[in-house]
C-alpha cells in the first residue's frame, strides 16, 4: 500500500494533537452563555467537561476491551487537522485524545469517511467506511474508491493496513438510478458504504455494511472483502430511494437489521441465507412523497429483544419486538410542555445493565433518558431461530419490494388545504412513554455509547464557532503553514466528546433537565406587537431571499448602526437602494443568518430548522463534492417528487409554504425550491405536467439566448420586449419545475431560480407583471388579489467571481439592489402599502468579512408601520437570527410555528411600532443610469482563471472561501483580507 507515506503524516500530525483532559462526571457551577444561530442558547459548561475534536464527529466505536473510544470525524476539517478529515482516540484510563487525520482525505480528495466505525471482535482493528462520489472505484493514483479502510489498533495507535473495495452496485434491468453520474456506468450504482456492524460466524469475522446509495446492505468477508451476500433494499423504479444508513446484528451473526433513512423502515435480514424477511414500516405518512420518519440509529436490547430505532425526523424512538417484528411501542424525545417538533433523535446508548436507555436530540441539544423498565416486559420469549423461521414465507415478497405495514391509522398533523395530509400512523393500542429527564450537551449531539458506569456523549459543532483567537500576524503565519489564504466558517466548526458518570448524571436529572428546558427557551416570555392602531393591519407578507453577504460587506458604511468602513465592500455607491431602506424602515445590525451556507441556509430560511440530512451531508458536499448538493428539493441531481420518493432533505415539521397552505392561506412562489430548465438543455423541451409546468403554447424556446440588441420576450424588459441592453447573451428559460409538491400550482413558471447570468432586472421585470395584475383585482374587485405570502428569490448579489465575460461582481450586487428596490417601490406605491409587509435576508453570510462576525448579516423589514425616518433613522440592535424572521412573518400572518425553533422565538415587534405613517418608497435608478449594472469582467482581472473554473450551477456550488477571496480582491487590491471573526456566539446578554 501507500503505507511508508501515509503512515508518516498520520502519526507527525496525531502527536501534532495529543491533548489531555481529567474529566469528572459532572462540570462545576458557573459559567457563560453562547447564542446560537438556532436562536436557542448553550449554556455552559455541559456535564462531563467535552473536549475539543476535529470537525463533525457522527460515529463513535468502544474497544472490546473497554480501554479506548474512537472517534469518526467526517465533516470539513479544521485547520489543527490541515483541513483532513481524521479518527480520535481518546484513551478512557487517563482520558488522553489523539488526533490521527488521514492523508487520504484532504481537503480535495476523492473521497470521504461517512457514519461507518466499528472494532474487530478482538480489538486489534478498526473499520470505517470510505465513501467516494468523484471517483467511486478508485481509477486515479491516490484514489481508494468506496469501501472500508481496516486500520491496525495497538494500545491506542491507529495505523493503515488494508482497504476492502466495494464494487459499484449492479441495478435490475427496470431500474433507474436518481442521477447520472459520468463515473458510474449505465446499469450501476454507486455504494456509498454508510453503517457497519461487526458479525460473527463459523467462517471468520464479517462486516455489515449499509450502501446508501445504492440501496443495498452487503455482508463482507473482514479479511478478503469479499461479498457474501447482498441484501437488495430498493423499492420501485429509483435508486436510490430508502438511503440505507445504519446497520445492527445479533451476537450470534445470524439476524442483521439495516434503517432506510428515506423510507420510513427497518430492513430485517437473515445474514444466513441471504434474504430480506421484512421491512418494518416506522410511522410511514401517507402520501409518498411526503417528509418520512428517517429512521438511524438502531440498537438492540441486551437481551436481544427489543430493537430500538431513532426516528429523527418523528421525534421518537421506534421500540420493535425482535420475535414478531411488532412496533410496540413509542418513546417521545419532546421535552416538558413541548407542542412542536424539531428534537431530531439520532442516536442511541443503553447502561450496561440495559436499564436506561439514551436518545441523543440533535436539534435541542440533550439526551433523553428512559427508564427501560417501563417497556421491556413488551418483549416476548420467542427465539432469534424461531422468529427467522416464521418469517422464511414472507422472504420473497418482501424481496420483491412489497412493503409490509404495520402502521395503519392516526396522525399527527392537520390536514393540507386541498391536499392529501402527511399522515404518521400509529396503531390502536400503541404506548408512548416520556424520559424521565434530560442532559444538556454542546451543539447538535451526534453519537453516544457507554463504557462501564460512564456515558459517552460526541457533538457535531462543540461551542460553536467561537472568536479566532489568533493575531493577524499569527492568522497569517497559519494559512501559510497549511497553504490556505482564508479562514472559512466550515474549518471553525469544531465537534467535542464528553464523558458522564451514569449514576451522578441520573442523581442530578431534575436540575440537568430545567437547564435543557431554559436553553430551549421553555417557558419564556415571547414578545408581542403593538401597532399603533390596536389591531394587526397585515395581511400579506413578501420574503425575499438574496445571497451571502455580510452586514460590513454592504452596511459598513451606514451610519448609524454598527458597521466598519474599512472592510465594505459594496457600499453605498454600488446598493444605494438597500442604504436608503435601511435608514427609512430600520438599520438592523445585529441580525444574524441561521445557515453556515447555502445548502442549509435556504433550509433554515424556508423551514426555521434544518434536516439531519443536511446536517451529515453538507460539509462533505462542500469540502470535496462527495455529495451533491442535496437541498432547495433536489438529491443527487434529480427531483424526488418527480420520482414519487420523498425528500430525504425535508424537515419533519415541513417548510413555511406547507404551513401557509394547511391553514387555508394563499401563497405564491417565484424561484425558491423550483428549478428552472434553461432552453439549450436536452431535457428542456420535456413538459410533462409531472414534472414541470411549460411556458405557454407558441413561446417554449425560439431561441436559446437573447445577445445585446436583440428582442427580449414580451414579458421582460423596460419596456416589455425591448432589445436587450445586457452585454452578455441572456439565457432563456424553457420550463420550470417545482420539487416540493406543496408549490405545485403555486408558483411562477416564468421566473428564473439560480443563475447568475439572467439579470435580477428581469426577475423583477416578472414579479411586478403578476404584481400589476394583483393591483388591477384590487382595485376593480375582479380577478386575483396578491397572494397573502409571496416568496421571492432575488440571487444575482452572489456573484460569478471576475469570470470573464460574466457581469462584474458590482455589476451584480448593483443589480440585485435595484431589483430590491424596484419591488419596494412598486408595493410601496399601490393600494397593497396598508396592509403588506417585505421580510429581506440573506439565505447564509459565507463567511466574508465583518467586523462583528461572519454569521452577521444584511436585514430589511419594510411596512408602512416602521419606527424612524431618513432624518431619523432607527436602529435596531436586539439579536435576532433567520428563526426570528420566520417566526414574525407567521405571528404577522396568524399561523402556528412549525418547530421548537420558531414556537420560542421573540418576534421582531419594534419593526411594526411606528405610527403608521411611513410613506411609499421610491426606488434608486442610479446604476442603471450610469450603466453600472450591465458591466462585465476582463479577461484578466484578479482571479479570472479560478472564476473560470467554477461552477456557478448551484449557489454555493464551488468553494465560497476562495470566491470571497476573490471578491476581496477585485474590491481591495493587495489590502490583506481580515480573517472572519465569530464573536455572536460568545457570553454576553441579547
Amino acid at each position: 500500500m501507500r503505507s511508508k507515506h501515509f503512515l508518516t503524516v498520520l502519526l507527525i500530525a496525531a502527536g501534532a494533537f495529543a491533548v489531555v483532559v481529567f474529566i469528572h462526571a459532572q462540570s462545576p457551577g458557573g459559567g457563560k452563555t453562547i447564542h446560537l444561530s438556532t436562536s436557542k442558547l448553550l449554556q455552559l459548561p455541559v456535564p462531563g467537561r467535552p473536549q475539543k475534536t476535529n470537525s463533525f464527529p457522527t460515529a463513535l466505536a468502544l474497544s472490546p476491551d473497554g480501554e479506548y473510544l474512537a472517534i469518526l470525524n467526517n465533516g470539513y476539517g479544521t485547520e489543527q487537522s490541515s483541513y483532513d478529515e481524521s479518527i480520535a482516540v481518546l484513551d478512557l484510563k487517563n482520558n488522553r485524545l489523539t488526533d490521527y487525520p488521514d492523508a487520504r482525505l484532504h481537503q480535495k480528495a476523492h473521497q470521504t469517511y461517512f457514519l461507518g466505525l466499528a472494532f474487530s471482535r478482538d480489538g486489534r482493528r478498526l473499520y470505517a467506511s470510505f465513501a467516494s462520489l468523484t471517483d467511486p472505484t478508485g481509477r486515479a493514483s491516490g484514489d481508494t474508491g468506496n469501501g472500508i479502510a481496516v486500520y491496525s489498533f495497538e494500545s491506542g495507535k491507529l495505523a493503515p493496513e488494508g482497504f476492502l473495495k466495494i464494487p459499484l452496485q449492479p441495478l435490475h434491468a427496470d431500474q433507474h438510478p436518481t442521477s447520472v453520474s459520468r463515473a458510474v456506468p449505465p446499469g450501476q450504482a454507486d455504494p456509498y458504504p454508510a453503517g457497519i456492524a461487526v458479525v460473527n460466524g463459523r467462517g471468520g469475522e464479517r462486516l455489515l455494511v449499509a450502501d446508501n446509495l445504492s440501496d443495498d446492505a452487503l455482508l463482507l468477508d473482514s479479511t478478503s472483502g469479499k461479498v457474501l451476500r447482498r441484501f437488495d433494499l430498493s423499492h420501485g423504479r429509483y435508486v436510490p430511494a430508502t438511503f440505507p444508513y445504519g446497520v445492527v446484528a445479533t451476537r450470534d451473526g445470524r439476524l442483521g437489521f439495516c434503517s432506510l433513512w428515506n423510507d420510513s423502515s427497518v430492513a430485517e435480514l437473515n445474514l444466513s441465507t441471504g434474504q430480506v424477511l421484512r421491512h418494518i414500516s416506522l410511522l410511514r405518512p401517507a402520501r409518498p412523497t411526503a417528509p418520512g420518519s428517517h429512521p438511524s440509529a438502531l440498537l438492540l436490547s441486551r437481551d436481544e429483544k427489543l430493537l430500538y430505532v431513532a426516528l429523527a425526523n418523528a421525534d421518537r424512538v421506534a421500540v420493535v419486538r425482535v420475535a414478531d417484528g411488532k412496533l410496540v411501542a413509542l418513546l417521545s424525545t419532546e421535552m416538558p410542555g413541548e407542542e412542536y417538533g424539531g428534537a431530531y433523535p439520532n442516536a442511541l446508548a443503553q447502561s450496561r445493565d440495559g436499564k436506561v436507555l439514551f436518545a441523543a436530540d440533535a436539534g435541542s441539544d440533550d439526551v433523553a433518558v428512559f427508564n427501560t423498565a417501563d417497556f421491556l416486559g413488551l418483549s416476548n420469549q420467542s427465539s432469534i431461530q424461531s422468529a427467522i423461521n416464521q418469517r422464511r414465507s414472507s422472504a420473497v415478497a418482501a424481496a420483491s419490494g412489497r412493503r409490509i405495514l404495520i402502521v395503519k391509522t392516526g396522525g399527527q398533523r392537520p390536514p393540507l388545504q386541498n391536499q392529501t395530509p402527511t399522515t404518521y400512523g400509529v396503531t390502536s393500542n400503541m404506548r408512548l412513554f416520556k424520559p424521565e429527564g434530560f442532559i444538556p450537551t454542546e451543539w447538535y449531539p451526534t453519537a453516544l455509547t457507554v463504557e462501564g458506569s460512564d456515558l459517552l456523549v460526541a457533538t457535531g459543532k462543540g461551542e460553536g464557532t467561537t472568536a479566532n483567537a489568533l493575531s493577524p500576524a499569527e492568522a497569517s503565519a497559519e494559512m501559510k503553514r497549511v497553504h490556505r489564504s482564508y479562514t472559512y466558517i466550515a474549518t471553525l466548526l469544531h465537534g467535542s466528546v464528553a464523558r458522564l458518570n451514569i449514576a451522578e448524571t441520573r442523581r442530578d436529572l431534575p436540575q440537568l433537565s430545567r437547564e435543557v428546558e431554559e436553553s430551549n427557551l421553555m417557558g419564556r416570555t415571547l414578545a408581542a406587537f403593538h401597532f399603533a392602531g390596536g389591531s394587526n393591519p397585515i395581511k400579506h407578507v413578501i420574503y425575499i431571499i438574496k445571497e451571502n453577504r455580510t452586514y460590513d460587506q454592504i452596511f459598513g458604511d451606514l451610519k448609524p448602526g454598527n458597521g466598519d468602513p474599512a472592510i465594505t465592500m459594496y457600499g453605498w455607491d454600488i446598493t444605494p437602494n438597500e442604504h436608503e431602506l435601511a435608514l427609512q424602515f430600520g438599520v438592523l445590525d445585529n441580525f444574524y443568518v441561521s445557515g453556515e451556507v447555502s445548502g442549509n441556509g435556504h433550509v433554515w430560511s424556508m423551514a426555521a430548522i434544518d434536516s439531519d440530512y443536511t446536517e451529515k451531508t453538507w460539509e462533505i458536499s462542500y469540502r470535496s463534492s462527495e455529495r451533491t448538493y442535496d437541498y432547495e428539493g433536489e438529491v443527487l441531481h434529480s427531483v424526488p417528487l418527480a420520482e414519487d420518493i420523498p425528500d430525504v432533505d425535508e424537515p419533519g415539521t415541513g417548510y413555511i409554504w406547507t404551513n401557509v397552505a394547511r391553514h387555508g392561506l394563499t401563497h405564491r412562489n417565484y424561484g425558491e425550491f423550483v428549478e428552472t430548465h434553461w432552453c439549450g438543455e436536452n431535457h428542456a423541451q420535456n413538459a410533462s405536467p409531472k414534472t414541470g409546468t411549460p411556458l405557454p403554447a407558441g413561446e417554449a424556446c425560439p431561441i436559446d439566448f437573447v445577445r445585446k440588441g436583440q428582442q427580449l420576450p414580451a414579458n421582460v424588459g423596460e419596456p416589455h420586449g425591448s432589445p436587450s441592453p445586457w452585454p452578455w447573451p441572456v439565457p432563456m428559460i424553457a420550463r420550470d419545475q417545482a420539487t416540493m409538491p406543496e408549490l405545485a400550482g403555486h408558483f411562477d413558471p416564468r421566473y428564473a431560480d439560480f443563475r447568475l447570468d439572467y439579470p435580477d432586472q428581469l426577475r423583477a421585470d416578472e414579479f411586478l407583471n403578476e404584481f400589476e395584475g394583483f393591483v388591477k383585482a384590487r382595485k376593480t374587485g375582479r380577478g386575483t388579489e396578491l397572494p397573502q405570502f409571496i416568496i421571492l428569490r432575488i440571487p444575482d448579489d452572489h456573484t460569478a467571481g471576475t469570470r470573464p465575460g460574466m457581469p462584474k461582481p458590482e455589476a451584480s450586487i448593483a443589480d440585485n439592489d435595484l431589483a430590491v428596490g424596484r419591488v419596494a417601490d412598486a408595493v410601496s406605491h399601490s393600494p397593497y402599502w396598508n396592509d403588506t409587509a417585505i421580510f429581506i435576508l440573506e439565505d447564509d453570510a459565507q463567511d466574508g468579512p465583518d467586523h462583528v462576525d461572519a454569521h452577521r448579516s444584511t436585514a430589511l423589514v419594510i411596512s408602512k408601520y416602521a419606527q424612524g425616518s431618513r432624518a431619523r433613522p432607527s436602529v435596531v440592535s436586539n439579536f435576532y437570527t433567520t428563526v426570528n424572521m420566520v417566526r414574525t412573518m407567521e405571528v404577522l400572518l396568524g399561523l402556528p410555528p412549525m418547530n421548537n425553533n420558531d414556537a420560542r422565538a421573540q418576534v421582531m415587534a419594534p419593526l411594526f411600532a411606528g405610527p403608521g405613517n411611513q410613506p411609499p418608497f421610491s426606488a434608486n435608478y442610479r446604476n442603471q443610469k450610469n450603466g453600472l449594472i450591465y458591466e462585465t469582467n476582463a479577461a484578466h482581472n484578479p482571479g479570472a482563471k479560478l472564476s473560470a473554473e467554477m461552477d456557478f450551477t448551484h449557489a454555493d456550488q464551488d468553494n465560497p472561501a476562495v470566491l470571497n477571496k476573490i471578491l476581496w480582491q477585485e474590491r481591495k487590491g493587495k489590502l490583506p483580507m481580515p480573517p472572519p471573526r465569530h464573536t455572536v456566539f460568545l457570553p454576553g446578554e441579547d
